[in-house]
């Protein structure tokens, strides 16, 4: 009986070894090819141009129009700054300038910061108002003068709708 017991281990250990050998299966694979990630842009731009007021006097105010335009793919912040200022010194010490009919007036030679944090949308555009005005109080110093500034704007992209990234 132990022989019949040994010699059916032995012809299952040698039935295994052949069938293991002669055991297929099927197989595949696949691939993802020629895969790409493509950055996005923020790109503002601005065609509105130099603007130039003139016979100004004291008590005058006026105002003009500047539109941004985000031609990029991803939306942003911007920032919008009188910078530069320079000329007749009387025109400087009274020259005031807002912005999108804020009721807040800030002096011309000072630098401001007009527009902070302002959200604008891929391909969107966003028209800013300036208005200037020329104090009653301005002396006859200011008579035939000229003041030059530059208006400047920062942009950002938009990082989780923080603005803080702006300088």
């Amino acid at each position: 009986m132990r022989t019949a017991l040994l010699a059916m281990l032995l012809v299952g250990i040698v039935a295994v070894a052949i069938g293991a050998g002669t055991w297929a299966q099927f197989t595949s694979n696949t691939a993802v090819d020629n895969n790409e990630i493509a950055a996005g842009t923020f790109n503002l731009v601005n065609d509105t141009g130099t603007f130039t007021f003139s016979n100004i006097y004291p008590g005058w105010e006026n105002s003009t129009t500047i539109t941004i335009e985000n031609t990029g793919s991803l939306p942003g912040y911007f920032n919008l700054t009188i910078e530069n200022a320079a000329g007749n010194q009387e025109m400087l010490d009274h020259l005031q300038v807002s912005a999108d009919g804020g009721t807040t007036w800030y002096y011309v030679k000072d630098s401001p910061q007009l527009i902070t944090g302002q959200h604008i949308g891929a391909g969107a555009t966003v028209d800013v108002t300036l208005m200037f005005k020329l104090d009653i109080e301005t002396g006859n110093a200011a008579q035939g003068g000229i003041v030059t500034f530059d208006v400047k704007v920062y942009g950002a992209q938009d990082v989780d709708n923080d603005s803080s990234t702006l300088e």
